[in-house]
């Protein structure tokens, strides 16, 4: 009730914005992300929308994704902003860990205490899990992502919500092409470690939340891999002339998801 009461006529109240410059460093991000939060007298319920300056590819709510999912990275792992003139992080990575506990809002931590139990949900506890969900832009509980969600990622969590393309070609030298790029990004994920498939997943969809579904198509046109994050959708290129040489091209790609939206 609290919720719905605050979140009335939301829809109706000017946009809040929030432009990101990707050519500046990261403290003078992480200073602009600040600064917002730091506002005064702000209505918090009002829409929200973010605009990543200097990647002119980045939009849509996949951007909105991108965005919050930088900021819990950042509580996770500290900011790197100097203070007092020393090279010194604030917030160290063994020290900035959220709590459930942290969070001020006694309806949503007893919402999550009940995915975290053991105990067999009932259909009133999974109908709080899903508006819960659904207000985050979340997909609704199964008991396959609840599973994920208290797990470390593993390969067979990602292959088996992949949807593979079809090759598009009946030239020979194409679909041996298309065959190899497919082979290596299977290959990639099955011996991926957990830390390189979450960042895979944040460069694929714009979060590091698992989908239903995840997509694949072949790119003759590109040189490196990109995402559509709005449609989850990894675009990978042909020519790669090994393993080595695709898996270069994909971590190159993946690396940059904190700069520019994996774009720029």
């Amino acid at each position: 009730m609290f919720q719905t009461h605050l979140m009335k006529d939301a829809d109706q109240k000017p946009t809040l914005k929030l432009t990101l410059d990707m050519h500046v460093t990261e403290e003078d991000r992480e200073r602009a992300i600040i600064g917002f939060y730091k506002q005064t007298n702000i209505d918090w319920t009002r829409p929200f929308e973010v605009q990543l300056k200097g990647d002119n590819c980045a939009i849509g709510d996949g951007v909105k994704k991108y965005f919050f999912s930088l900021c819990l990275n950042k509580l996770q792992t500290g900011l790197h902003l100097h203070l007092d003139y020393t090279a010194r992080t604030w917030g160290a990575i063994d020290a900035a860990v959220l709590q459930l506990e942290d969070c001020p809002d006694l309806d949503i931590v007893e919402i999550v205490s009940l995915l975290e139990s053991q105990t067999v949900l009932t259909p009133e506890n999974v109908d709080q899990v899903n508006h819960l969900a659904l207000s985050w832009d979340l997909p609704n509980l199964t008991d396959k992502n609840r599973r994920s969600a208290e797990a470390e990622l593993e390969p067979e969590m990602i292959i088996e919500r992949i949807v593979w393309p079809e090759p598009d070609s009946d030239e020979e030298e194409e679909i041996d092409d298309y065959c190899s790029v497919v082979a290596y990004l299977r290959q990639y994920i099955s011996l991926a470690s957990s830390s390189e498939l979450q960042q895979l997943i944040e460069f694929w969809t714009g979060w590091a939340v698992l989908p239903d579904e995840l997509y694949v198509s072949v790119d003759r046109d590109a040189t490196y891999p990109t995402a559509s994050t709005c449609f989850t959708t990894l675009k990978i290129p042909t020519g790669c002339g090994s393993y080595r040489d695709f898996c270069f091209k994909l971590r190159a790609a993946v690396s940059t998801t904190k700069f520019g939206f994996g774009r720029i």
